[in-house]
């Protein structure tokens, strides 16, 4: 009886295993977001797809991440940017981030190497591990006074 149950729970792990989700729960002019609080109606920048590096140059030039996005008649706030967001879009030139966001996860720019101008608004708090990592364009930038966590080598790599 003990092996059936084992088997049992092997073939509903397997099956977990071979079900995708999709980093992003909606589109919007070609930035994708993902819902971080139905009740405060709070959007994360993330990802395409269902893996970080699917992103990979997928953003060019300017993005001008907007503060808010309606999304099924519901207007949502853009309060972070999430982990992988940006990830190796050696084309993306200019960030500019809306004064909504509060945090920047890991790697959100990783290897973005054309990057040569982000804004960092005032009110974000947390710049996790690797955000900028690798940006090695990016010549100069203000860190906010409200920055509390400084993730280790988040401007690593940068001149």
């Amino acid at each position: 009886m003990r092996n059936n149950h084992l088997t049992i729970l092997l073939s509903v792990l397997m099956c977990m295993v071979g079900i995708a989700s999709s980093a992003h729960d909606f589109e919007l002019n070609g930035i994708y977001y993902k819902i971080t609080s139905a009740t405060d109606r709070a959007v994360a920048v993330t990802y395409k797809g269902d893996g970080p590096f699917s992103n990979t140059d997928r953003y060019k030039g300017n993005v001008s991440i907007p503060p808010t996005v309606l999304y099924n008649g519901k207007t949502y706030n853009v309060t972070s940017i999430s982990n992988e967001a940006f990830e190796m879009c050696d084309g993306l030139t200019t960030l500019v981030i809306p004064n909504s966001v509060t945090s920047i996860g890991q790697f959100a720019c990783y290897r973005c190497t054309g990057l040569v101008t982000v804004n960092i608004p005032a009110d974000v708090t947390t710049i996790e591990q690797g955000a900028f990592y690798g940006c090695s364009s990016l010549a100069s930038i203000t860190i906010p006074k409200k920055v509390v966590s400084l993730g280790g080598s988040a401007f690593s790599g940068c001149i």
